[in-house]
């Protein structure tokens, strides 16, 4: 197996860990700190964990691990960039994290504009007569409010 090294930060994602229910502990960041410092893989800049509770009200943590420096195999490197993950195990009874590579979603106002679903609007008149005589414009002049609106 082949290491690369390169300063691209790599952000790793384990979706799903036991938080602190009751007596039960979760699992810490000391935690994910080791068994992603055993998997040899890069050096850890700094772990964020996000915390929630899932539809069964079980406290669950999501984590987020930044490599400063990713020494990933090239075969696991393709992997996590195809949407793949790997599997760390933490225990003696077969249990693991599922670690996939981190992608953030684009936000809504960051979409280009072809990619935005059109609208159907109505104009209607501040002061409404008969509602008999309350007709929808042309399409055309509804695309040509769309563009404009859009281009603002």
């Amino acid at each position: 197996m082949q290491k690369q090294s390169t300063q691209t930060a790599m952000v790793l994602y384990v979706p799903y860990t036991f938080g602190n229910n009751g007596e039960r502990t979760g699992v810490t960041e000391r935690q994910i700190f080791w068994h992603m410092r055993n998997a040899k893989i890069g050096h850890i800049d700094h772990i964020d964990c996000k915390e929630w509770t899932d539809k069964k009200g079980t406290n669950v943590r999501s984590w987020f691990v930044h490599f400063k420096t990713w020494t990933g195999s090239d075969v696991l490197t393709e992997t996590l960039s195809n949407g793949g993950h790997f599997e760390v195990p933490y225990d003696k009874h077969g249990h693991y994290w599922k670690v996939m590579k981190y992608t953030p979603r684009p936000k809504e106002d960051t979409l280009k504009e072809d990619t935005r679903k059109e609208t159907n609007i109505r104009i209607v008149p501040k002061v409404a007569r008969n509602p008999d005589e309350l007709t929808p414009p042309p399409q055309e002049q509804v695309t040509d409010l769309i563009a404009n609106l859009v281009g603002c």
